[in-house]
């Protein structure tokens, strides 16, 4: 939820900061993958956005976007 508010608030060196030890302390977590997801389309990084977009396909069972995550561009 932290990184999420950074993102929001525009500051997204800490919010990517954030979203990575979320995923170093849990890297089963759907949602920290689909987190990380969204703020890499938003930094341009396409590459790392499909590979954590795939990672949370992969461990969601294919569900849509996780409940109570802000969708992003190309996630809807």
């Amino acid at each position: 939820m932290l990184g999420n508010v950074l993102a929001e608030r525009g500051n997204r060196a800490e919010a990517l900061r954030v979203y990575k030890e979320a995923l170093r302390l849990a890297p089963l977590e759907p949602a920290i993958h689909y987190n990380l997801s969204s703020l890499y389309e938003e930094l341009g990084n396409r590459e790392e956005a499909i590979r954590h977009r795939e990672s949370y396909g992969r461990l969601s069972g294919g569900r849509g976007v996780p409940p109570a995550q802000k969708p992003f561009g190309w996630f809807e």
